[in-house]
């Protein structure tokens, strides 16, 4: 007995500082922890807030920084350039026109039907896809050349991916597969915390060098039975 009462004694010293350390443990977790858990995760949300507004801030700057004439001007030659949708008489009114200007002759101009546009028909590419056309002209020398030259200077653009030249005396029968380009535009601009996107140098040249090229109105075509003919009497689908 005497021991024990001595053991206690000695404990007693011991016993409210263990207390007083479980309590301050207990308190830690259970209500100074969870609260500073809480005042970080407000810290994070103050943060985050504070960049979004100054993201949106500087997008407003460079939103009122814009000239709303010269980007219109932009828009609408790049649509010209590159169009949505194929254009089908666009693009046959166009090579038309120029084969006319150069004083030269459509024997054939020939494209698949399966290649026209309609609202159902499915992109071979995500980004661009192409029409097709096989043209056949004749006339003399320098005037094919002339019509060469000018089917890469119009707009929609144009690209000659084969030519073959037959050459008699002075005239010229050229054979020719032209690509024409359109593609599909986004439905949105992008999230509205996303920086404005701005046009490179690369992109200022590549608008000089449209703002060269031609674009030419939509002649009127004359629609005969099943198939079609141009001013220079030429049926696309026709076929040799």
């Amino acid at each position: 007995m005497i021991v024990l009462k001595i053991l206690l004694k000695k404990w007693r010293l011991f016993i409210l500082p263990l207390l007083t350390i479980i309590l301050s443990i207990g308190l830690i977790v259970t209500v100074i922890l969870p609260r500073f858990t809480i005042s970080l995760s407000l810290l994070d949300k103050i943060e985050e807030r504070k960049n979004f507004l100054s993201g949106l801030t500087a997008k407003e700057n460079d939103l009122n920084g814009l000239d709303e004439n010269s980007l219109k001007e932009k828009v609408d030659f790049s649509l010209s350039a590159l169009p949505e949708e194929k254009n089908f008489l666009k693009i046959v009114s166009t090579i038309n026109k120029l084969a006319r200007d150069s004083q030269v002759y459509i024997e054939s101009l020939e494209v698949s039907p399966g290649e026209v546009a309609t609202e159902t028909a499915q992109l071979k590419a995500p980004e661009v896809d192409r029409l097709t056309f096989q043209v056949k002209v004749t006339g003399e020398q320098s005037n094919v050349e002339n019509f060469l030259f000018e089917i890469e200077e119009s707009l929609p653009i144009f690209v000659i991916r084969t030519v073959k030249i037959n050459n008699s005396n002075r005239n010229s029968q050229a054979q020719l597969i032209l690509e024409n380009f359109f593609t599909k535009y986004p439905l949105s601009l992008g999230k509205v915390s996303a920086p404005l996107a701005k046009l490179s140098k690369e992109d200022d040249k590549l608008f000089e060098t449209l703002k060269k090229m031609k674009s030419y109105p939509v002649e009127s075509l004359d629609i005969t039975g099943g198939g079609f003919e141009s001013a220079n009497k030429v049926d696309p689908f026709s076929s040799e």
